[in-house]
């Protein structure tokens, strides 16, 4: 992991300073932002699968259809992975639904099918398969993890080198890992059974030296529909009018930038580097101020203890938190004190602008 976030760093760091040249062309300029984003998109993915290994986020869990999410999977592999793999999609009529978090089922099917795609570097055969299957007393018996019931079974299948029997057993421990140093976090299986069992579900695995492997994931079928959601989308970016925002974080380089991106956008800021200044700034402004931002995790004063103290003088006051912690206490408590949107860090500037015009101004945004 050290390995891989020096990785990710390494270019940010040497495009922000090549940034500072002078002479640089607008196309060189391009090039360098565009890979600073792409790496800061990595590491967030590697601290996404950490957190979604140490405390089994449960994820927001909908009626999905299981069809729909397998040639999701299938068009990713079919784009990105090597012609020398050929790859198979089956999936039968009349297939059963399941109940998760679509997103954290990507991530346990992409990382099946990414392991397999390492497990052949001279190429093979790489089989995506689905069915229902009845999970009986003697099955359940056999298998570890298993409960009699409904499933649908998902099955990743590939031609490539197999795994040894004395490796098998330990495939799901953290941080175990076959691959060469800077190849794999070894967190990837460890995370998927996680998330595989926190949807109620287990897997099974075959395979044998120079014969391949088949990893079958096994989630709870529903008899419940998949609830049709209409098409719509986040307003237009439009820019602010002059109202003043109430910018709280205890890191200076992130309220630095909230600010600059906020006046870019046409509003007004003040800032306060904790909770404690939060509620200064707010009695200091409260004529002034439209909207709150601020992070969870402070010092003194945190988020929670900071909202509670607006809410007392501001009961309607718009707020957002812009926080890179959560879990399901907090996001209980930010409920019942009636926060308004939650911007997971990191974010880029663009999505920070629409959350603020969806705060300020409603869904529909601001025409004006």
């Amino acid at each position: 992991m050290a390995h891989d976030l020096n990785n990710i760093l390494a270019p940010i760091m040497m495009s922000a300073s090549m940034l500072n040249e002078k002479g640089i062309s607008a196309e060189t300029r391009r090039q360098l932002i565009s890979g600073i984003e792409e790496a800061a998109q990595r590491g967030a993915s590697i601290v996404g699968q950490v957190l979604t290994f140490a405390r089994g986020v449960k994820g927001r869990h909908t009626v999905l259809d299981t069809q729909v999410l397998a040639e999701q999977i299938g068009r990713i592999v079919k784009e990105t992975f090597p012609k020398s793999i050929l790859f198979s999609l089956s999936v039968p009529e009349h297939l059963w639904n399941i109940t998760g978090d679509s997103t954290q089922l990507h991530q346990v099917l992409l990382n099946l099918c990414v392991n397999a795609r390492d497990a052949m570097p001279e190429g093979g055969s790489l089989d995506l398969s689905l069915e229902n299957f009845e999970v009986d007393d003697t099955f359940a018996f056999m298998v570890h993890g298993a409960k009699p019931g409904c499933y649908v079974r998902f099955s990743v299948a590939d031609s490539g080198i197999g795994i040894p029997k004395h490796i098998v057993d330990r495939i799901f421990e953290p941080f175990f890992t076959t691959k060469e140093p800077g190849k794999g976090t070894g967190l990837g299986l460890s995370t998927a059974v996680g998330i595989v069992r926190s949807h109620g579900g287990f897997l099974k695995v075959e395979s044998a030296p120079g014969k391949g492997a088949s990893f079958q994931v096994f989630l709870p079928a529903t008899t419940d529909t998949v609830r049709q959601t209409g098409s719509a989308e986040k307003p237009a970016i439009s820019r602010g009018h002059g109202e003043t925002i109430l910018v709280v974080d205890d890191e200076p380089e992130i309220v630095n930038v909230l600010e600059a991106i906020l006046k870019q956008n046409g509003w007004k800021v003040v800032k306060a580097a904790d909770g404690l200044e939060g509620v200064a700034a707010f009695l200091n402004y409260s004529d002034q101020i439209r909207a709150v931002v601020t992070d969870m995790v402070m010092p003194n004063l945190d988020g929670l203890g900071l909202i509670r103290s607006i809410r007392k003088l501001a009961p309607n006051l718009p707020i957002m938190v812009s926080s890179g912690y959560s879990n399901e206490q907090s996001r209980e408590a930010l409920s019942e004190l009636r926060v308004s949107a939650y911007l997971k860090k990191p974010f880029s500037a663009r999505q920070l602008t629409a959350e603020v015009v969806t705060l300020l101004y409603g869904p529909a945004g601001n025409g004006k």
